[in-house]
């Protein structure tokens, strides 16, 4: 499988100050994964200095094409539906 970002995605992530180690890291080994709107999947990862990754992306044949991401708190990555956390 291989990873592509959309060019919405490359922009917020440097607006957020979010790595693509850290979406990368998301991906490979998520807390959490859950359906959300269009068909996409959200992916959450904690890291240490206390705040979420989430990573919005969707599944094309075999390919992953990252659509967002943001860095949120404990209680924002709650409030998009992730429980397992």
């Amino acid at each position: 499988m291989k990873v592509f970002f959309s060019r919405h995605a490359m922009k917020r992530m440097a607006e957020r100050g979010i790595s693509l180690n850290e979406v990368y890291e998301v991906l490979r080994s998520p807390l959490d994964a859950i359906d959300v709107r269009f068909g996409r999947r959200a992916y959450v990862r904690h890291f240490a200095d206390c705040y979420y990754v989430v990573v919005i992306a969707e599944r094309r044949n075999q390919d992953l094409i990252v659509v967002t991401a943001i860095r949120t708190s404990r209680k924002g990555a709650l409030r998009y539906g992730f429980i397992r956390i």
